[in-house]
């Protein structure tokens, strides 16, 4: 618990970086069976993942200010756009 925090108990850290990881490796293994079909440039989505969970480390053991997780996540965004990801329809 600190100022910036609503816990009252000290919280686990680091979860999401596991769930990242099992997502990148998840997008890697869908993008061999199916080439071409997640986006035209697979490569950026997935560094897109690697850099948020790079970043939710690195704010876990530091607690990064406010504009450079903002910075990050337009990194990221930029990265997504990128990697010509599109959404033709949401179902």
């Amino acid at each position: 618990p600190m100022h910036r925090s609503s816990h009252k108990y000290v919280t686990p850290r680091s979860g999401g970086v596991g769930i990242i990881a099992g997502f990148i490796v998840g997008l890697w293994l869908y993008d061999t069976i199916h080439p071409l079909y997640l986006a035209p440039r697979p490569l950026f989505l997935i560094s897109a993942f690697f850099v948020l969970g790079m970043i939710s480390l690195v704010d876990d053991i530091l607690n990064l200010a406010a504009r450079t997780k903002l910075l990050a996540q337009v990194l990221t965004a930029s990265l997504v756009v990128a990697s010509g990801l599109s959404l033709q329809s949401i179902p």
